[in-house]
């Protein structure tokens, strides 16, 4: 009998528990209810309204909060990019744009730079969200002529660029890469944070 007391007064103390913390027995969440009867959850009424726009929603306030924003896809800095490759030599530069935290994801459709020793944009290429080659890279220049060149990162709006530094963005810098005919160039790296 007192083996059956304890079961019980356990049982008691978790459902309370759980109804203190604002579920129900079933696991749902509860939804506390004023005198006349209105409580319904702000996504739950939100969805009355949009179905009846029209009709008085009795156990919703009379101004339900708006449903969440949707989510947006991160912001690119691909406005006017278009991967296009020098195309005359047998050289290869490739590397990563990624955002610069845990779990360092690659960033797709930001615009990254080849520019020739004068300073000219000789070849562009978007990112891609997932690897393209077996060096993991998620961009790369096909068909690099033989000199040295400078690669840089058209940075998107509301981030910044944080590895290796912000003096490797197109119009302050970015990284010289030599090529020789044949070579690949590697480990251009551009980490950014929003």
């Amino acid at each position: 009998m007192r083996a059956l007391m304890v079961v019980f007064a356990l049982a008691v103390a978790s459902s309370a528990t759980a109804v203190s913390q604002g579920q129900s027995l079933t696991g749902k969440q509860a939804v506390l209810k004023d005198s006349k009867g209105k409580g319904q959850d702000a996504a739950h009424c939100a969805k009355r309204f949009a179905k009846h726009a029209d009709k008085d929603m009795k156990k919703c306030p009379a101004d339900p909060l708006p449903p969440p924003p949707p989510q947006l896809p991160p912001p690119t800095s691909s406005g006017g990019c278009v991967s296009s490759g020098p195309g005359t030599g047998s050289g290869t530069i490739g590397g990563q744009v990624f955002k610069d935290q845990d779990p360092w994801p690659f960033l797709g459709g930001w615009c990254v730079q080849l520019l020739d020793a004068s300073g000219a944009v000789v070849a562009m290429a978007v990112t891609s969200d997932t690897s393209l080659d077996s060096d993991n890279d998620n961009f790369t220049f096909k068909g690099v002529a033989a000199g040295t060149y400078t690669v840089c990162e058209i940075v998107a709006n509301t981030w910044s660029l944080d590895y290796p530094s912000a003096s490797y963005a197109c119009g302050s810098g970015g990284y010289s890469v030599p090529v020789t005919d044949g070579s690949g160039a590697g480990f251009i790296w551009f980490g950014n944070l929003p």
